[in-house]
């Protein structure tokens, strides 16, 4: 069952090899690191989550014992789950383990994080105790699980397990803005074991046989499963390596990435749900495919789906996935081998070696691809994970051998491994998120005198400060910050690093808001800075989901106030219209701003937000038509809410301070204030 396990989650081993000094594509400045782990065995971090206040979260496994700093904890089973919070200085506040019996392993692989709550998911064996709480019983073999702890103590909220007799996992997850939980992976069902059980949900694979991939949704509150939807070819095996999971806020659905397999080329695969009816096919190409789904997250009905396969019989998976607020796409990554891929009209990668990188952007919108890429050597290579600064930057991490190259809008970058061609060696590939081109790629020194990998599986960035975590053997070297030694000799230990730089914004949008005046909606946005910018479209829906160009702008190239009015737009006959900015960049690429509604026919609602930038003291002006209540959001970057409040606020004139907002960290987020239905979204910039 050990090999079983591991093979499924990430396990190999590596050979000698001698080493070489590495080059690297841009200076690092790498700003902390940290090294954790027991004197026998494997152990690792599978998974990194980042709040607004620059905190860390980490979740992993661990063998015999770990110290965080905050004191010795001792695996119960062969293989401990853990989960540990360190401060934006890299200082652990408090870790937890959980566990199974004597013979049990047990892992965190997915984590996330809006500040106050921490949500984690992985597998656990026979039955599961956290932090020494009584145990839950299992189902059997192995299950997922999926619980909520307290951000600033780590103490259990909930906790919610399930699976079927045999084996089955949760690999990856994510939260919405209401804090409820989209957890993902596989289960199995056989003759034995016909079931797998989710809360109230029992569901069997199609056919019956092997593993379906599924999606099920945890209530934020309780952990109750409010639905769960699965798929997959009967016999066969569906995100055999990982899978990758991501709210869409814009379009209140839930995006699923993963591998999907079938027998031969032209086989049908089918996802669907009974209530409500739906039903989603994907023709494989034989061999693993990549897939990708997306559901409603209200109902978990499959909406649509698409797959990418290389040649027949060839294998590639999916083994991540984020959602950039920036572009508001889907970001994925993974790896494919033989055969040229295609995403959607984008131009075909090809591979280099056996086992290269790809990254792409899906627009759920549109069920297609913005853009793919791939980078790799000549030998083995994977993305394993991705994550957005929500500001422009697509942040990838895994492993390579040899040397590794990441193409760029002109020349590529290259790194070149400190081991030769039998280790791996971590990366950090930093791309534009509405183009996929390579603006940084970083590479830490590894050992190359022992066997054991160095292998990147976690990333999360924010305001500058990129976190990155794995697992590396012997000795890891950051340059400009020193070398870390394992615990135990060529065994792996737990890294957590991180890498500091500046975010570089093309455009930095302090607001955009729509008011309507008579029959007319005037729209007004205003920049800090612009730099390689040509031009903004403003685009206009009438549902929301659906936008035309309306009009455009030339750039002012510099800090300045644009508008332009929609003329005659009630003659729509919509109650709300939509708006949006494409802003495009001298190189023909874009990215869009947050999304306006303006409700026609109501005199609209007068709010800004003051001062802007600010350090302290932020408040809203208003001017309210009559007595309403108002409510204040304030997001990350990275979509993170970080501040919900409802205000009540009387007709006419008045000034509302806006405290929280003094205890944020330094960077740029979006205020969003709804006053029925109506909103306003500001962006603005804490000094």
């Amino acid at each position: 069952m050990k090999n079983a396990l591991f093979t499924r989650f990430l396990c190999s081993l590596f050979i000698i090899g001698t080493a070489l000094l590495p080059s690297v594509s841009h200076a690092q400045a790498w700003a902390f690191k940290g090294g954790y782990g027991s004197t026998t065995g494997t152990d690792r971090c599978s998974g990194i989550a980042i709040d607004a206040a620059g905190n860390a979260y980490i979740t992993g496994s661990f063998t015999g014992t770990l110290d965080f700093g905050t004191g010795v904890m001792t695996a119960v089973g062969n293989l401990d789950g853990f989960v540990a919070k360190f401060s934006a200085a890299g200082v652990c506040q408090w870790a937890i383990r959980f566990n199974g019996p004597g013979t049990a392993q047990d892992q965190g692989l997915g984590i996330a994080t809006n500040g106050t709550s921490v949500f984690v998911g992985g597998v656990y064996q026979t039955s599961l105790s956290i932090n020494g709480a009584a145990a839950i019983t299992g189902y059997g073999g192995i299950d997922g699980f999926g619980f909520k702890l307290d951000a600033a103590t780590g103490a259990t909220q909930w906790a919610t397990v399930f699976g079927s007799g045999s084996t089955d996992a949760v690999q990856a997850m994510c939260i919405d803005n209401s804090g409820n939980m989209y957890v993902t992976g596989y289960f199995s069902s056989n003759a034995t074991y016909p079931t797998a059980t989710f809360g109230s949900f029992t569901r069997s694979t199609n056919g019956g046989t092997g593993t379906d991939a599924y999606v099920a949704k945890l209530d934020g509150s309780t952990g109750a499963v409010s639905w769960v939807s699965n798929g997959g070819m009967s016999g066969y095996n569906d995100n055999v390596s990982n899978s990758g999971v991501a709210y869409v806020p814009t379009l209140n659905s839930v995006v699923m990435v993963g591998s999907l397999q079938a027998p031969s080329a032209g086989t049908t695969v089918n996802y669907s749900t009974a209530s409500p009816v739906s039903n989603v096919t994907l023709t494989s190409q034989g061999g693993l495919d990549i897939c990708v789904l997306k559901l409603d997250a209200n109902t978990g009905a499959f909406q649509s789906g698409i797959s990418v396969a290389g040649a027949s019989s060839s294998n590639e998976e999916a083994l991540a996935a984020a959602y950039d607020s920036y572009s508001q796409k889907v970001v994925l990554t993974g790896y494919f081998n033989t055969g040229a891929l295609t995403f959607g009209s984008n131009p075909t990668i090809n591979p280099i070696g056996s086992d290269d990188i790809f990254y792409a952007a899906y627009d759920p919108a549109t069920n297609n691809f913005a853009w793919s890429k791939s980078s790799g050597s000549t030998i083995q290579d994977r993305g394993q994970s991705i994550g957005t600064n929500g500001a422009g930057s697509v942040f990838i991490t895994g492993r390579y051998r040899n040397t590794m190259t990441a193409p760029t809008a002109s020349t590529p970058l290259t790194v070149v491994s400190s081991r030769t061609s039998s280790a791996d060696e971590i990366y950090l590939l930093e791309v534009n998120s509405t183009t996929g081109n390579a603006t940084r790629l970083l590479t830490p020194v590894g050992d190359a005198t022992i066997t054991t990998g160095d292998i990147g599986t976690g990333v999360a960035s924010r305001a500058g400060k990129t976190w990155l975590g794995g697992m590396f053997g012997g000795t890891i070297s950051f340059p400009g910050l020193g070398t870390l030694t394992t615990s135990g000799g060529t065994t792996a230990d737990i890294l957590l690093s991180r890498f500091d730089a500046p975010v570089a914004l093309p455009v930095r949008l302090l607001s955009f808001t729509g008011e309507l005046v008579s029959d007319d909606v005037r729209l007004t946005w205003k920049t800090e800075s612009e730099t390689d910018n040509d031009h903004f479209e403003v685009e206009r829906s009438t549902d929301g989901r659906t936008f035309r160009s309306i009009g455009q702008s030339q750039a002012a190239g510099t800090a300045h106030t644009y508008s332009l009015t929609d003329p005659s737009v009630s003659s729509t006959g919509a109650a709300s219209v939509w708006y949006r900015l494409r802003i495009v960049a001298r190189n023909g690429s874009a990215s869009y701003s947050q999304v306006v509604r303006v409700s026609l026919g109501k005199k609209a609602v007068e709010i800004s937000a003051l001062p802007n930038p600010f350090h302290a003291g932020l408040h809203l002006n208003l001017n309210m038509p009559a007595d309403a209540d108002i409510h204040v959001s304030i997001s990350d970057m990275a979509g993170r809410q970080v501040v919900n409040r409802t205000i009540q606020v009387s007709k006419g004139f008045s000034t509302e301070a806006i405290t929280e907002a003094d205890k944020l960290v330094n960077g740029v987020y979006n205020l969003v204030i709804d006053c029925n239905g109506q909103k306003t979204i500001q962006r603005i910039i804490k000094q």
